[in-house]
């Protein structure tokens, strides 16, 4: 990841290994070498290490380039084994493995002589290769022989230098002879049957002018034609045109820990910009969440060791002043599954219809099942149950509810790599149950202590003692009075209601009220506030009527 993400720290080995075959030339010099000897000294403190020689000092970064690829292709054959996914290891092996050739193809060019403009406009070659050439036009005769030209392919040009060879000079060099451009050669891919030639027929000056070119291989024919015939249709592009992505995100489904590359490749002119989104919201370059592109217009998303809130739609999405487009895909990591909200128990009120909620994040959505004092619901007539796909929103309604209709209710979430359940109450009176952590028993509270459910469910616990268990809400605060000033210091303002005892939740633990506010019953004809310590917040409030 490390290597993917400095991709352009990168480029300064390739400008070294441009010039280090130039700096070993001068350093082969007799009279530099005396220089070095002379003035190579061991200071004291390192007396007992050896000082490099100039010339392995100058291999050294390219031998530690030789060392980074054998690394990454070990990696890569251990990762593959192990049945992972290597797509990051096989970016960083590719960028890394295309230095020392990128570096050649550069010193080339940089050896040609008499070009009429700066070598720098070409910008850098696609490949370069020594070919065989025979050149006919009406002027020039095809020899029978050929020449050996240096042949150059360039993002919108051909050139053809013809070989130098200095003997008092450390290295040759290429004179220029021609230059096509690309959107004025035609491309003939088979010459009189020689499957190492094809011809290039060059239109220029009212004139034609056709070159045949011989490698030493079919396999470097065809990858030569290959390239050509894609930078033929890049240069044909007008000088304006809208984004178009010419390979689109593919949808994948991955288990937790894996890396995964969603990959397309976009084009335009001018270059349009690029973002990234996930379910609406758009992602940064970051440790976790890696944006890559390269020359071709090829643009990656890697994301390394994924989880399942890495599940949901993903937009690249392209602009320019010409247009703009975009592709998605879904991305699903298999999880167990879970809630986001669980279900809250709810009071039966005569006349109204009973409706349970929760909510789950997992994608796809896995089985769901209500059931009723573990029995499952079946009766569509009786029980109305909807799950949302899309926003995760599972419901439950009851219809035309009565005595009968009251017991624990839960929901059930299933998939082949877990289940996860939650479960509440419909009560007669104002009783709550606390969903507890998944699979574990439910507690019902009653006359302020924790009790098994079936002991505090029955009608002889609830006879003396109603309960009532209202969440405590920063914006809203039920009917118990006005909103809460901060998420720090909490006051509750309750209507008066005779009887009544008042603890609250603060951060999941019991904070007893002051000690105005007893445990024990009285009598308020005003309205009363309680107040909380600045340091916690208060999250429920429980309020115990004695009847």
């Amino acid at each position: 990841m490390h290597l993917v993400k400095h991709a352009e720290d990168f480029q300064k080995y390739l400008q070294y290994m441009m010039g280090q075959t130039q700096a070993e030339a001068c350093v082969t010099d007799k009279t530099i070498q005396q220089y070095f000897k002379q003035n190579t000294r061991t200071e004291p403190e390192h007396s007992g290490t050896t000082a490099l020689d100039v010339i392995t000092f100058l291999q050294r970064p390219a031998e530690r380039i030789q060392t980074y690829q054998a690394l990454l292709k070990e990696l890569i054959k251990n990762k593959a084994k192990c049945g992972k996914s290597c797509c990051l290891l096989e970016d960083a092996f590719s960028m890394v493995s295309c230095l020392p050739w990128r570096s050649d193809n550069l010193h080339q060019v940089s050896l040609i002589e008499n070009y009429p403009a700066p070598l720098t406009a070409l910008g850098e070659p696609v490949r370069q290769g020594p070919f065989t050439v025979w050149e006919e036009s009406p002027e020039i005769k095809t020899s029978s022989r050929g020449h050996q030209r240096q042949v150059f392919l360039f993002k919108d040009c051909v050139l053809l230098c013809k070989l130098k060879r200095d003997p008092g000079m450390n290295s040759d060099t290429y004179a220029f002879k021609n230059k096509m451009k690309l959107n004025d050669v035609e491309v003939k891919e088979m010459v009189g049957g020689d499957e190492k030639s094809w011809e290039l027929w060059h239109e220029h000056r009212g004139s034609v002018r056709r070159y045949t070119l011989q490698g030493h291989s079919t396999l470097l024919k065809l990858s030569w034609l290959k390239d050509l015939r894609e930078l033929q249709q890049r240069s044909s592009l007008t000088t304006s045109s809208p984004p178009e992505f010419k390979v689109l995100l593919a949808d994948c489904t991955t288990k937790i820990g894996q890396t995964i590359k969603l990959a397309c490749k976009v084009t335009g002119t001018p270059k349009p910009v690029v973002s990234w989104f996930k379910d609406g919201l758009v992602l940064e370059d970051g440790p976790h969440h890696i944006i890559t592109a390269d020359r071709t217009g090829t643009r990656c998303l890697i994301l390394d060791g994924v989880t399942p809130k890495d599940s949901g739609q993903y937009v690249c999405y392209a602009s320019s002043p010409v247009g703009h487009a975009s592709t998605l895909a879904k991305m699903v990591v298999d999880a167990p599954p879970r809630f986001i909200t669980r279900l809250q128990s709810a009071c039966l009120m005569e006349g109204e219809e009973v409706q349970f909620t929760c909510s789950t994040h997992s994608t796809p959505l896995p089985r769901v099942r209500w059931f009723k004092d573990a029995r499952e619901l079946t009766d569509q007539r009786k029980y109305n149950i909807e799950s949302d796909a899309r926003s995760g929103i599972l419901t439950l309604t009851i219809m035309n509810p009565g005595e009968t209709d009251l017991g624990r209710y839960e929901c059930e979430l299933w998939n082949q790599l877990g289940s996860a359940k939650s479960k509440a109450e419909l009560c007669a009176t104002f009783t709550q149950v606390i969903d507890s952590e998944p699979d574990q028993p439910q507690v019902l509270l009653t006359n302020g202590r924790r009790v098994p459910p079936n002991q505090g469910s029955t009608s002889q616990s609830l006879h003396h003692v109603s309960l009532i268990m209202f969440p405590v809400s920063w914006t809203q605060c039920m009917w118990m009075g006005p909103p809460l000033s901060s998420p720090t210091h909490a006051q509750l303002t309750l209507h008066s209601y005779p009887y009544k005892m008042v603890m609250c939740w603060a951060l999941g633990a019991p904070y007893a009220p002051p000690p105005h506010v007893s445990m024990s019953s009285c009598s308020w004809t005003d309205l009363q506030t309680i107040g909380c310590p600045s340091s916690l917040e208060v999250r429920r409030v429980l309020v115990i009527m004695l009847m």
